[in-house]
């Protein structure tokens, strides 16, 4: 489709990328003013007429969905031998894959966070019988929230495409690379699938964020196939630095080989999530208990205690209490006795000092008055 084309009431602006399933265009809607996406299916994937009807069924499903993490579907279009999903344009945002491909790997708290919103929009989903069938990276919108929410908003995209043009089951030969990677054990043996797939795929996911790599990052179909039924993935923990217990336990029940071992759905999921992002992501100081900050934060809580505790808080840092004698400085009756018979001595010399210089004075001033009774 080339910039001014019009399908519908759509006039197309340009394109924003391609994949297996079609081609995606940004468009100007017409009628309402508003950007909007299309996701235009390859031709020919429309031959078949089971696979066309079961598009329109799910793009139906599709549009009934209202979830902040979720693409918005606002209208289907078939005309002129086109099938076109009308989507809401996400701007100025970036694929999960993309943001993986220049950071390598995430930190932990941010990764649980985009994930736990990418399983809510699972649950959305799951709640209304709807499996995506093709969680990876490369469907997982990331945008910057708008003035005063703050945060990293998450969308997952094309819900339902796999499941509608290859039914209930895929072939090898309608599988890539890219989804492999992602593959439940039961969609690797070519069985019907749950919404406990689509927790498989999202724990693959998570575990790309933390780790760098795939549980699987093998470059033969084969062999990512085999993996998946049999290998158990190594610990992320093993591999990097800061991977939280919790986490990696999460993680772990979402990448279990038996989908009854896994969360339910995308809902228990992003429960799970949120109690260990919660751990990660501690209160505001404000918030924690004294003791939660140290001695430091619990001497300032100390006058709230007792009052003797307030009268010492109150105290200038550089005046130190007095300290309290110890049991070995404690005074006994013998030492006290030989104390006072010190003082006594001490009297007794002083007193007799006094009446010696007394008696010396006294001396002189009596030959002074026999000196003078002989001049005479």
């Amino acid at each position: 489709m080339q910039p001014g084309e019009r399908i519908g009431k759509y006039v197309v602006e340009g394109p924003l990328g391609a994949g297996g399933n079609g081609a995606v265009f940004a468009a100007q809607d017409a009628v309402l003013g508003r950007r909007v996406a299309l996701k235009v299916l390859h031709h020919e994937l429309l031959l078949d007429p089971t696979i066309a009807a079961r598009f329109r069924q799910e793009a139906q499903a599709m549009a009934q969905m209202s979830h902040p993490n979720v693409v918005v579907v606002h209208d289907f279009v078939a005309e002129a031998g086109r099938w076109v999903l009308v989507m809401e344009l996400i701007e100025g945002g970036q694929t999960l894959a993309s943001l993986l491909r220049r950071e390598g790997r995430l930190p932990p708290a941010r990764a649980l966070r985009i994930v736990a919103q990418v399983a809510g929009a699972l649950g959305h989903a799951h709640r209304r019988g709807i499996v995506h069938r093709d969680v990876k990276p490369a469907n997982v919108m990331l945008v910057q929230a708008g003035p005063g929410a703050g945060g990293e908003v998450a969308k997952l995209t094309d819900f339902g495409i796999a499941r509608v043009l290859h039914g209930e089951r895929r072939t090898q030969a309608q599988l890539t690379l890219g989804t492999l990677w992602y593959l439940a054990p039961e969609q690797a043996q070519d069985s019907s699938v749950d919404a406990r797939a689509d927790v498989y795929a999202l724990g693959c996911t998570l575990y790309e964020a933390l780790v760098g790599h795939v549980p699987f990052p093998y470059d033969n179909i084969a062999r990512v196939l085999a993996a998946h039924v049999g290998e158990p993935p190594r610990s992320p923990s093993g591999l990097v630095a800061g991977v939280p217990p919790a986490l990696e336990e999460v993680l772990m029940r979402c990448l279990a080989k038996l989908p009854h071992e896994r969360p339910e759905d995308g809902e228990a999921m992003r429960a799970r999530c949120e109690e260990v992002l919660a751990q990660l992501e501690p209160r505001p100081a404000s918030l924690r208990p004294p003791s939660a900050e140290g001695p430091a934060a619990a001497s300032a809580f100390a006058p709230l205690r007792t009052g003797l505790a307030f009268e010492d808080a109150a105290r200038p840092p550089s005046v130190a209490s007095p300290p309290p004698a110890s049991p070995s400085q404690a005074a006994s009756p013998a030492s006290i006795a030989a104390r006072q018979s010190d003082r006594r001595l001490g009297l007794y010399i002083g007193a007799g000092a006094l009446l010696f210089v007394v008696a010396v004075c006294g001396l002189g001033v009596l030959l002074s008055l026999l000196t003078c009774a002989r001049v005479s």
